[in-house]
C-alpha cells in the first residue's frame, strides 16, 4: 500500500488539485490531503527493508494509517464511484 500510495500521488501530493472543482469536492481533498500527511508520518517512521505484512498488522503504526484510511474512505463514499461511462476533466 505504501508504495502504491507512492506510484500514484508522490512524495509532495502535487497531483491534487488546488481548488474543489469537478473531480474533488472541498472535503474530499481535505481528506486525500489529511491522508496523505499520516502515510508521510508512516513512511518516515517504517524501516526502509519492510518486514512481511503479517509483523506490521497490528501495530500502532499500522494502525494509525488503517484509521486514516478507512476515515478516508467514509469521506469519499459519499459520493461514490465516478462514473466508467463519462469522462471528468479539470477546468
Amino acid at each position: 500500500m505504501l508504495a502504491q500510495w507512492d506510484d500514484m500521488v508522490g512524495p509532495d501530493a502535487a497531483w491534487l488539485p488546488d481548488r474543489c472543482g469537478p473531480l474533488y469536492s472541498r472535503d474530499e481533498l481535505i481528506a486525500l490531503r489529511e491522508f496523505h500527511q499520516v502515510w508521510t508520518a508512516v513512511c518516515a517512521g517504517t524501516l526502509k527493508d519492510m518486514p512481511p505484512i503479517e509483523e506490521l498488522i497490528g501495530t500502532p503504526v499500522w494502525q494509525s494509517l488503517c484509521d486514516a484510511a478507512a476515515k478516508t474512505l467514509i469521506v469519499m463514499q459519499r459520493r461514490g464511484k465516478f462514473s466508467e461511462n463519462e469522462e471528468i476533466f479539470e477546468a
